[in-house]
């Protein structure tokens, strides 16, 4: 899947192994083979949008605490599935599921970040979490680090944004080398938890 056509090398998958040497310049056995690839490396190579949940703008926002956002999508899927990657970030905290089984182990994704600066992203192998015909994408969203409270004797409230919102980008390469894209669009439903 590596974009060729631009000699961007985003998607690209390779195989290394490493071995070291001693201060005797002896070199150790070769590691078994690691399979790696690079992820999305440009701002082109997302075909998904950041989605939020309709929601009233909070000018004045309330100390109590608010109802998680829940985001879905179904989609439908061939039975010749090759691989599937789940590029997945938000403006606050994600937790994902596909057909209802949780992606990945992390708590608190994506994890502190900056996000005047730049936004964090993970990358799954999402691949044994489809099954041939229909199919489902699920997230909640929290505000953690950029619509909650930072700091000390209160924080301040909203450090980066007041709407959380969901980057999700599913990429499935099917047998023949076809790529079905089911990314964070208008499409998705969204409600509260």
């Amino acid at each position: 899947m590596t974009d060729t056509v631009r000699g961007n090398p985003a998607r690209e998958v390779c195989e290394v192994r490493v071995r070291v040497r001693g201060t005797d310049q002896a070199a150790g056995d070769w590691s078994p083979p690691l399979r790696i690839e690079t992820g999305l490396l440009t701002p082109t190579d997302w075909t998904a949008r950041a989605i939020a949940p309709h929601e009233p703008h909070r000018p004045e926002r309330s100390d109590a605490d608010r109802r998680p956002p829940l985001l879905r999508r179904e989609f439908t899927v061939a039975a010749d599935v090759e691989r599937a990657r789940l590029y997945v970030t938000a403006h606050g905290l994600y937790e994902i599921e596909i057909n209802g089984r949780r992606v990945g182990d992390h708590a608190l994704a994506p994890g502190w970040t900056s996000y005047h600066h730049r936004l964090r992203y993970q990358t799954h192998d999402v691949t044994d979490h489809l099954r041939a015909g229909a199919n489902a994408i699920g997230a909640w969203l929290a505000d953690g680090w950029y619509g909650g409270r930072l700091g000390f004797g209160g924080g301040h409230a909203d450090p980066f944004g007041d709407r959380v919102a969901l980057l999700a980008q599913l990429e499935i390469v099917h047998r023949d080398g076809t790529v079905t894209v089911v990314g964070t669009d208008t499409s998705w439903r969204a409600g509260q938890g």
